[in-house]
């Protein structure tokens, strides 16, 4: 079981349980549905709207694929997923965790390093140099990774520990 978002407005917990993505009502926890289809993701990146409603979920299947997966409501309000493994025909890395910039912007996470995407625009993907993180003879291997104030990241990696990038 991996909670991996809370509603406050709806008082909803999101829930993944084994392959499936839960919505549990926290005033009446016997009252829950399950999303349709099946999930690999093992980390989940929750997108909101100012309301809190959410409009889509990116989930990292790290462990057993590369690329993100894509949760959101399709034309009758029914939730449904697509794999998202290449971008103009360059293939997504296993990507552990991501992080949303803002509505066009998002950040790979990976074991290859850092990318950057513009999910608006899907032929811009861009993996990040190396350069001023660690040498380029180290494997970057980043593990978590969280957005400041919309201009720098942090990320945490196993083979140097934390480093601070300007993204301005």
């Amino acid at each position: 079981v991996h909670i991996f978002h809370f509603d406050k407005v709806r008082s909803e917990l999101w829930v993944k349980v084994d392959r499936k993505l839960v919505i549990i009502n926290t005033n009446n926890p016997n009252q829950y549905h399950f999303l349709p289809g099946e999930t690999q993701s093992m980390r989940f990146t929750v997108d909101t709207l100012s309301t809190g409603e959410v409009v889509k979920i990116y989930g990292c299947p790290w462990w057993y694929d590369e690329g993100i997966e894509i949760w959101e409501k399709n034309g009758y309000g029914e939730w449904q997923s697509k794999m998202l493994t290449h971008v103009a025909d360059e293939p997504l890395p296993k990507v552990s965790q991501l992080i949303i910039q803002n509505d066009s912007i998002l950040w790979l996470l990976s074991t290859d390093g850092l990318w950057k995407l513009n999910i608006n625009t899907p032929n811009t993907l861009k993996k990040i140099p190396q350069t001023g993180i660690v040498t380029e003879s180290t494997k970057l291997n980043i593990i978590r990774g969280e957005l400041i104030n919309n201009n720098h990241l942090f990320l945490a990696a196993s083979t140097i520990g934390v480093a601070l990038l300007d993204i301005k």
